[in-house]
């Protein structure tokens, strides 16, 4: 396995990185390799802890959620079918009379208008 060797230039760029401030960075620089790499584990590790508890708190409010929808009757949906719902009524709303329009006479005038150009096909005269 190959060993990375981190310069303390390549330490600079990474505190500019995390922007850290001038005091935090002298601080660091200025402490020993081995402390170093112990703050930056410290570090990891409660980043770690903190992911670990968001996840925590998502699963129970998952939880919480589902179960009210199934005590008030509702059907249980994740976040991607609520979004596409919202979307879909949203959609249906703006464009819905014009659906039902399309539904209703749309059929009727395609047919006369079928029959109006075979009548003229076969032999029919226009008035």
């Amino acid at each position: 396995m190959e060993e990375i060797e981190i310069t303390p230039n390549a330490i600079k760029r990474m505190l500019d990185a995390v922007q850290a401030d001038r005091d935090a960075k002298r601080v660091f620089l200025a402490m020993p390799r081995e402390e170093q790499l112990l703050a930056i584990l410290g570090m990891i590790s409660f980043l770690n802890s903190s992911l670990a508890n968001m996840q925590k708190d998502a699963i129970e409010y998952r939880n919480r959620r589902e179960s009210q929808e199934r005590d008030h009757g509702q059907r249980l949906v994740d976040t991607g079918e609520r979004i596409a719902e919202g979307i879909n009524n949203a959609l249906s709303a703006k464009f819905g009379r014009w659906q039902r329009l399309a539904d209703s006479i749309l059929d009727k005038v395609i047919t006369i208008v079928i029959i109006g150009i075979l009548y003229l096909v076969f032999g029919g005269k226009l008035p």
